[in-house]
């Protein structure tokens, strides 16, 4: 009986132990489960901390970007405002563009048509002009001293390449340009005087008038000028001097 008591009491004994083992063990994971959490804790109450930070500086970028949007909003209404005045300044001066190059076009139309005007009044005095004998005379000379005068290049051209050839044949590398060409007809004083006495196909001008002196001579009978049924509406041709009227033609 007392065996029995016995064994029963470390059965009791071993159980207890068993069991106070089992206890300290989940002592310590509690111990260390609330360690864990106490960390975990911590990081949230750092990661909470960190994110309020993080949401005063973006209620700040956020003001400051309000504030940015605010003043942009009011540089786009003053510029919609410049652009509009900018808009109306250009179509002011596209049509006053417009208006200039009508009047532009104008006058120079008008300046055209007097041009043709002093073409076919020049034109009048040279035909009347090679009417005469005298001119026709003086055209015939004229023609017959460029024939001349071409006949003579060609002879000196002639005559320096024979010389050349003359050169080359006594054995001299370089032919004596200088001497040739102090004999050549060109250099001499009667050549010379036939190119200075060379006259222009006409010897008048646009200009002149009835009282010029050689129509005179070559009776040559001109009405007096009038003046010019032309105006320029163009303040360009308006501050200048107006030129000469043109001549009438009485043929």
């Amino acid at each position: 009986m007392e065996e029995q008591t016995v064994n029963q009491l470390d059965n009791l004994l071993l159980q207890l132990g068993i069991e106070t083992r089992e206890l300290a063990q989940k002592k310590d994971d509690l111990k260390q489960q609330i360690q864990i959490s106490e960390s975990i804790i911590q990081e949230k109450k750092d990661y909470i901390s960190t994110t309020h930070n993080i949401i005063n500086k973006l209620n700040e970028e956020i003001q400051q970007k309000q504030n940015t949007l605010k003043f942009i909003k009011e540089n786009t209404k003053n510029l919609q405002r410049t652009g509009h005045l900018l808009l109306q300044y250009e179509k002011t001066l596209e049509a006053e563009l417009e208006k200039r190059q009508d009047s532009y076009n104008q006058d120079m139309k008008i300046f055209q048509e007097r041009i043709e005007s002093y073409k076919n009044v020049f034109q009048q005095y040279k035909d009347r002009y090679c009417q005469n004998s005298l001119a026709q005379k003086l055209l015939k000379i004229q023609a017959e001293n460029e024939e001349i005068e071409r006949r003579i290049r060609a002879t000196e051209e002639q005559i320096l390449e024979k010389e050349r050839e003359l050169m080359a044949a006594l054995g001299e590398d370089e032919p004596v340009t200088d001497a040739a060409d102090s004999n050549s007809p060109s250099s001499s004083p009667g050549r010379q005087e036939i190119s200075d006495t060379k006259s222009p196909a006409f010897v008048f001008s646009v200009n002149s008038g009835p009282s010029t002196p050689a129509f005179s001579k070559l009776g040559c009978d001109f009405a007096a000028e009038e003046a010019s049924p032309f105006t320029f509406t163009s303040s360009y041709f308006s501050d200048k001097k107006s030129p000469g009227s043109a001549p009438k033609f009485s043929g």
